[in-house]
């Protein structure tokens, strides 16, 4: 974990550096999970913080229903799929979806299924899980 906290105020200082350094008319955008990691010295450098929420229950069901809109849904349990999706980002959603389209045309079906998207965001739900066990040196 120290080794983590120095690559990271590395990072951060490098970062740091780069932008002072920029004098051209581009934008910077950034993005973190880990926001308590950061300086606050880093802040300063934006004009603009925008903090992003994990998507409720609601949220959760448009992404679904968004984001797999183009591929013919068998019937679907959209709240029940968006009570799955709890506690995972927009991120995670979109991409369980993704998996779940690309499980259904590799298998030569032509509709996915509740069955494909809830295994999907749990798959997504293990993954995560295993990745903050990692991290936390467990």
């Amino acid at each position: 974990m120290n080794n983590d906290v120095g690559e990271i105020r590395r990072v951060v200082s490098t970062f740091l550096q780069m932008v002072e350094q920029d004098h051209s008319d581009s934008m910077i955008i950034a993005a973190t999970n880990h926001i308590a990691l950061l300086d606050r010295a880093l802040f300063r450098r934006f004009d603009d913080i925008i903090h992003f929420e994990m998507p409720n229950t609601e949220r959760a069901k448009l992404v679904l229903q968004s984001r797999l809109s183009n591929f013919k849904p068998a019937k679907i349990n959209w709240t029940a799929m968006a009570k799955l999706a709890s506690g995972l980002s927009y991120a995670d959603v979109t991409h369980a979806c993704q998996d779940a389209i690309k499980d259904v045309l590799i298998s030569g079906r032509d509709a996915i299924s509740q069955a494909d998207v809830a295994s999907a965001l749990r798959e997504r739900r293990s993954t995560m899980s295993k990745k903050e066990r990692t991290t936390n040196g467990r």
